[in-house]
């Protein structure tokens, strides 16, 4: 099987079936609460985590944090921070702030309020095409009423196009 057929058979894969199939290769995250301080996060960041879901107390999606959005606002020189704007205009621009100051907020004041969320009943193919129109390089998986799934990132994808090529080689 050529690698652009076993993109094809991905493509085609229910977003749940793939989520089962390919669990071991989702990012690692961890679902956190909009009053939770973003201090807090600074640990779970040095243990490899790479997004913060936040859920409502219904367990529905509100937002995510992703972890270099934190290492990046904590990385600036003199004392300056960038911390993404979250607002639906957009997530992209950065405001400053100081350290002080991001180690004083929390997640509600950082987090991507309009993150790009897919329900696990699409195709990946769907799920590549929100990628793309998104600009985002992970999607939020839900189950009915905006229940928190799982994350997908565009290396998740490839990792799993990587073992299912190295599989098919050991045959």
């Amino acid at each position: 099987m050529s690698f652009s057929e076993v993109i094809s058979e991905i493509l085609k894969m229910r977003i749940r079936d793939f989520i089962e199939s390919f669990h071991d290769l989702m990012p690692r995250h961890r679902v956190v609460k909009e009053n939770e301080s973003v201090r807090d996060l600074y640990k779970h960041i040095e243990e490899g985590i790479e997004f913060f879901v936040v859920l409502s107390d219904e367990g529905r999606v509100t937002g995510v944090v992703k972890a270099l959005d934190v290492v990046y606002a904590l990385g600036r020189k003199k004392g300056r921070a960038f911390v993404p704007f979250a607002t639906i205009a957009s997530s992209l621009r950065r405001v400053k702030h100081t350290i002080e100051t991001i180690d004083s907020m929390v997640v509600r004041d950082v987090m991507n309020v309009t993150p790009p969320i897919i329900s696990e009943n699409e195709t990946i193919e769907e799920l590549v095409e929100l990628l793309e129109n998104e600009g985002e390089d992970y999607a939020v998986i839900v189950e009915d009423e905006l229940k928190f799934k799982g994350l997908i990132t565009d290396r998740t994808l490839l990792e799993a196009a990587r073992k299912i090529m190295t599989s098919k080689k050991k045959r």
